[in-house]
């Protein structure tokens, strides 16, 4: 058996070897501390997002991105641990300091209502474990329709959007969507992205 990180990996695999047996598995990851979380979901829009690499998954032009966000209206936050370090902060984008705890991680991501995972056009994540950590936290997520990413959020807990059209989906969301949304993402981390998920797949 061949298991792969996302499914563009398995297919080019299939190009070659057609009749091999595959399986697209996400992280093993453990989701204790995120599925802990009651994200609130009213009041205003917080998007957060967070990333152990620094500045490879931010594109050069990431500040206007952020203002064009920003700019839809003056309730909007966007929160990073720890974001891009050529962007300085301000009221209504905050930096926060890298870290590997898992609960200060769930702590951060406790503060937002939707994750927000922008990459540089043309970066490939195969296997995206944020994206778990925030579906787990029962946030919505809003991202780039390429990579891992779409291996993991279905229609149903987030939006993937082709050519960074992140500003018009974020001018339509209501807190209802969030709501529902955010729900179908903490159900689908625990059906389908436990540790046991790899022990089945491993076993079997």
């Amino acid at each position: 058996k061949y298991m792969f990180l996302n499914s563009t990996q398995e297919k080019e695999l299939l190009k070659v070897l057609f009749d091999v047996k595959t399986k697209v598995l996400p992280p093993c990851i453990e989701l204790d501390e995120f599925l802990k979380i009651q994200p609130n979901y009213n009041d205003s829009l917080r998007l957060v997002r967070h990333s152990s690499q620094g500045d490879v998954k931010f594109s050069k032009d990431f500040e206007i991105e952020i203002n064009a966000i920003l700019n839809i209206k003056d309730n909007i936050t966007i929160s990073m641990l720890p974001g891009p370090s050529f962007i300085n902060t301000n009221t209504r984008f905050i930096k926060y300091p890298r870290t590997d705890k898992p609960e200060v991680i769930a702590d951060f991501l406790s503060k937002g209502n939707l994750f927000w995972y922008s990459l540089p056009p043309g970066y490939m994540d195969q296997g995206p474990r944020v994206i778990l950590e925030a579906m787990a936290s029962g946030l919505s997520i809003l991202a780039d329709n390429w990579g891992g990413v779409v291996d993991r959020v279905t229609l149903d807990c987030g939006w993937l959007v082709n050519d960074k059209n992140f500003v018009e989906i974020i001018k339509n969301i209501t807190f209802e969507e969030l709501q529902r949304k955010g729900k179908a993402a903490r159900e689908r981390a625990i059906a389908e992205f436990i540790p046991e998920k790899w022990i089945e797949a491993i076993i079997c």
